[in-house]
């Protein structure tokens, strides 16, 4: 998968599924975390994509913390 691709798959992916009190949207949400992460797992780069996108989404004032920067996207 092209880091690119990748970027926008983690940008697309709905960070606060396990937050969700329907079903469908958890399951939906906990499918594709479990993709992009068996993806992440098979490549260093996509690994740092999305541990920066993880740090992203799981940070800021709902979270009590200082927000961590949108990572960059890769050409």
């Amino acid at each position: 998968m092209k880091a690119s691709d990748f970027y926008d798959a983690c940008a697309a992916h709905d960070w606060t599924y396990q937050y969700s009190d329907d079903s469908r949207a958890y399951n939906r949400g906990k499918k594709m975390h479990d993709e992009l992460l068996r993806a992440a797992y098979s490549d260093s780069n996509l690994m740092r994509i999305f541990s920066e996108w993880s740090d992203h989404m799981t940070t800021g004032a709902a979270f009590g913390t200082a927000r961590t920067p949108k990572p960059v996207r890769p050409e």
